[in-house]
């Protein structure tokens, strides 16, 4: 069973730790970004050049990336401002509640966005991420419970995060 949710984004594909069996993961959310927001693209910008200055593994971005999924500008503008930092480390982007309304999500990022729970293998871990706003009960609540007792059963990664 799959599901739409994260995503591994630019060009770094394999996880390789600089130490053996240490990861360095930096991990952001809720920024909120929006086009023409000076405060905020300055705010983004300098936690991105942080990240970059100091040796990591692996970015998670743990959703809301734009403040309006329905302005298609703001999902372009804030990918080119995260290219950098997906250029030099692996980087898995799981879609808030913000971004799974992005217009045309299939055409960037290759998957539709409409659910954000699932998981991604990144070299020897495997990520299960969880969607903490569904409704216990609710059949996407079920079938998030589901996959991850499959993911536990049968996990053949190293780590599961």
């Amino acid at each position: 069973m799959s599901f739409a949710g994260p995503l591994l984004l630019g060009g770094k594909r394999s996880l390789a730790p600089a130490e053996k069996g240490v990861f360095r993961f930096s991990l952001i959310a809720d920024n909120h970004f929006a086009v023409g927001d000076k405060s905020a693209y300055k705010v983004f910008s300098k936690i991105l050049n942080l990240i970059l200055l100091h040796p990591g593994d692996m970015l998670i971005h743990a959703g809301d990336l734009v403040e309006d999924g329905t302005d298609c500008g703001q999902p372009l503008a804030a990918l080119g401002i995260l290219t950098p930092v997906s250029n030099d480390r692996p980087t898995i982007y799981v879609p808030g509640n913000r971004d799974i309304v992005i217009p045309d999500s299939k055409k960037l990022f290759g998957q539709d966005l409409a659910s954000s729970f699932g998981e991604l293998k990144v070299g020897p871990v495997r990520f299960f991420f969880l969607n903490s706003n569904l409704l216990d009960g609710s059949k996407e609540f079920e079938q998030q419970k589901k996959a991850f007792e499959k993911t536990l059963e049968r996990n053949d990664s190293r780590w599961l995060f």
